[in-house]
């Protein structure tokens, strides 16, 4: 999640004109509907739609929204060439050569939806249990999660996507941040809280430099683990060794201490975490 500079552009082009800055949009959760401001929405958009935004009712500091909209993610993943789907959500047909009736270009169509629907609700549904089961971090390694919900669009869309709104952490990401702001007091701890991710039954699974913050931008004292939409949850059952296995080959440790050391801070390998809480 891209963190704006101090003055942040008033407009940006490459963003859908309903979120435009000086725009409102609306979140209904449980039995309340909010209407945020929004002041920027980030570039490029990648996946979800992340957004600046107030309602000096709610909070009297800035938030963050990120909102998981599947007419959004498709421009966005097939402007940058994604690959096609593996075979699930029914998405098997659209490897298929494009038809040539009308009839046919009209179902592809419909699976495409299917596909990019599933695709958000399943982010959200990472992004949301992820935060849930690291509770304890929030806060401190983590935003706060403020509030569920789903964007309303009124009348013009058929489908209300589900959002999150979390608290928005000004600062410097792990990719601009100059080697020379960086310390062990405040890499260290960093390292350690991604390691016990574990421990809580998590893993991020998309550990990279644009994901980490640290503030303040000018002499960090604090740094804090962003964007859960790749997330993973253990469920309750799941094999123990599979698990692990995914952990590993995802690697949040590594890749944190990897990107790190590309900084010049050289964090050494921790214990093995304990889980036998988790059995």
């Amino acid at each position: 999640m891209e963190i704006p500079p101090t003055n942040p552009p008033t407009s940006n082009p490459q963003a859908p004109s309903i979120f435009e800055p000086g725009t409102s949009i609306k979140i209904n959760a449980d039995d309340r509907s909010l209407s945020f401001t929004i002041s920027r929405c980030f570039t490029p958009i990648t996946k979800s739609v992340v957004l600046l935004a107030h309602n000096d009712e709610f909070s009297r500091s800035p938030v963050i929204i990120k909102i998981f909209d599947e007419e959004v993610a498709a421009r966005a993943l097939e402007s940058r060439g994604a690959p096609l789907p593996v075979d699930s959500f029914g998405s098997s047909e659209l490897r298929d050569p494009e038809p040539e009736e009308p009839e046919g270009r009209a179902a592809r169509a419909a699976l495409w939806e299917e596909y990019y629907y599933a695709l958000m609700v399943e982010s959200f549904e990472s992004e949301r249990s992820a935060y849930e089961a690291l509770h304890t971090l929030q806060g401190t390694f983590l935003p706060r999660l403020l509030l569920t919900g789903l964007i309303d669009f009124s009348d013009s869309r058929a489908i209300h996507p589900p959002a999150v709104v979390l608290e928005y952490i000004s600062g410097v990401t792990l990719r601009d941040i100059e080697p020379n702001l960086l310390s062990l007091d405040v890499c260290a701890p960093l390292v350690s809280c991604i390691d016990s991710f574990v421990e809580f039954g998590v893993f991020h699974g998309d550990i990279n430099p644009g994901n980490i913050i640290f503030q303040p931008a000018e002499r960090p004292v604090r740094a804090v683990v962003l964007d859960f939409g790749c997330a993973g949850v253990k469920v309750e059952g799941e094999d123990e060794d599979t698990w692990l296995f995914t952990v590993n080959f995802l690697g949040d440790s590594t890749r944190i201490r990897t990107y790190l050391r590309e900084k010049g801070i050289h964090i050494p390998d921790l214990p093995e975490p304990d889980l036998s809480h988790m059995n």
